[in-house]
């Protein structure tokens, strides 16, 4: 996620890519949602389906969490949620991409009953440049029924 590397972004660089989500939003290629906590209105992190395939039809599920915030539940509660209204939009699919030295992630799509569908290798690169392998997790409508 190259919008969570690097120096913290400045207003001007926020209120840009805030813009750009709202266009996303309107358009419905990238529904994405800032996640406050309940009881504190702490800010969570930031969730999105998004990469739309509408002849399959399937989707994207990406996350992201304050680092503060992370191992508490809000990753897969998040995700749940978006599955819900993946689903509910006619996905048939949502698949969940993550580096795969990322085992936090990779927890989240395995807490959130996905499906492992492959590793692949030297797929892209990481923030420090180097090679990374991607892990593809999906889940199904069809599994939903049971």
């Amino acid at each position: 996620m190259e919008w969570a590397r690097g120096d913290k972004p400045s207003v001007a660089e926020t209120c840009e890519r805030t813009k750009t989500r709202e266009v996303g939003f309107e358009e419905r290629s990238d529904l994405s949602f800032g996640a406050f906590e309940k009881t504190s209105g702490e800010f969570v992190g930031m969730f999105s389906l998004f990469r739309f395939d509408w002849a399959v039809p399937s989707g994207e599920i990406g996350y992201w969490a304050a680092t503060t915030k992370t191992g508490q539940g809000f990753a897969t509660e998040a995700t749940l949620a978006l599955i819900e209204l993946g689903f509910s939009l006619g996905l048939v699919r949502i698949e969940i991409r993550c580096d795969a030295k990322n085992i936090r992630s990779r927890r989240v799509a395995e807490r959130a009953d996905f499906t492992l569908e492959g590793i692949l290798r030297s797929e892209c690169r990481n923030p420090q440049g180097e090679l990374r392998d991607t892990c593809v997790y999906a889940r199904v409508a069809s599994s939903e029924s049971g």
